[in-house]
């Protein structure tokens, strides 16, 4: 579990762990109106491969991720037949390239996202994001408020800590 005034995780404490203590409180957020190109530049900027989706007063409203891109990306002909992709012209990759500047995050995003409350037990967290093969579930306060994400790596961190893995 986490220490709340030193921010460092308790070794050897009671199995008991809740989402607030592996939860990241730094979020990143991008408006449903951003082009998709402006999604790619803050996924690389904050080395993450998925966004939540707010609104205007920080509201959940849907997440986007690298996968989501990629599929308006790639022309609906080479979803339906990848082997076509081979009798390209090394050209479509850049020429593809103008639909991150068209295509709206809204277009792109994914808008059924179940949260996941802070005070949670971590097993939820694990459980959403194993049966829906999640990278990451956004996390609200008791209040309904965006307040961080859990993701894959804070689910091995935990398992780490009950393990008395050194991490």
């Amino acid at each position: 579990m986490m220490d709340t005034e030193t921010g460092k995780r308790n070794k050897g404490t009671v199995c008991a762990y809740a989402v607030r203590d592996y939860m990241r409180r730094e979020i990143h957020t991008i408006g449903p109106g951003a082009t998709l190109k402006e999604a790619v530049a803050l996924m690389v900027d904050r080395k993450t491969n998925s966004l939540i989706v707010v609104d205007n007063k920080m509201r959940l409203v849907g997440m986007v991720s690298s996968w989501d891109v990629i599929a308006k990306f790639v022309p609906k002909y080479l979803k339906e037949d990848h082997n076509l992709a081979s009798f390209e012209t090394g050209d479509v990759f850049c020429q593809r390239l103008e639909v991150l500047n068209a295509v709206l995050v809204e277009d792109a995003m994914v808008t059924t996202v179940t949260p996941i409350r802070e005070d949670d037990v971590l097993i939820s967290a694990a459980a959403l994001l194993a049966q829906h093969r999640l990278r990451q579930v956004p996390v609200i306060n008791q209040h309904g408020d965006l307040s961080g994400y859990v993701n894959r790596t804070d689910i091995k961190l935990a398992m780490a800590d009950a393990l008395g893995i050194e991490t």
